[in-house]
């Protein structure tokens, strides 16, 4: 939860940042695509703060419950990201939550399992 919290927000402010940055400047005399560079510095930025976020789950494997608490707050934070580059963030975070979806049923399958077989043995 903490790091969508407090890592997105960053984030957002970066890109509105840069933003406002290119107002007013010329990029085309520099050959410089601002709408491109600003693509790929969130896409970059987000897909990190995404893999981070997964691999703490992997590490973690919290609850059920608190899985789902931190992913709506996950999902939220990334809301006002998505706002401002849709197109970027929406396959990033379809694969983000797909990938958290599946850790998390790999790992209650594992439990599980683990429990039926120590259910077996006994």
């Amino acid at each position: 939860r903490r790091v969508a919290a407090e890592c997105v927000p960053e984030l957002v402010d970066a890109i509105d940042g840069f933003a406002s940055l290119r107002e007013g400047r010329d990029f085309a005399a520099c050959g410089i695509d601002p709408d491109a560079m600003l693509q790929d510095f969130a896409g970059a930025a987000a897909e990190r703060l995404c893999g981070h976020i997964v691999s703490l789950v992997e590490k973690r494997q919290p609850p059920t419950e608190a899985l789902v608490a931190s992913v709506e707050v996950a999902r939220l934070s990334f809301d006002r990201l998505r706002s401002k580059l849709p197109g970027v963030m929406d396959g990033i975070f379809a694969e983000f939550f797909g990938r958290v979806v599946v850790d998390a049923v790999r790992s209650l399958f594992s439990s599980a399992c683990k429990g039926f077989a120590t259910e077996l043995i006994a």
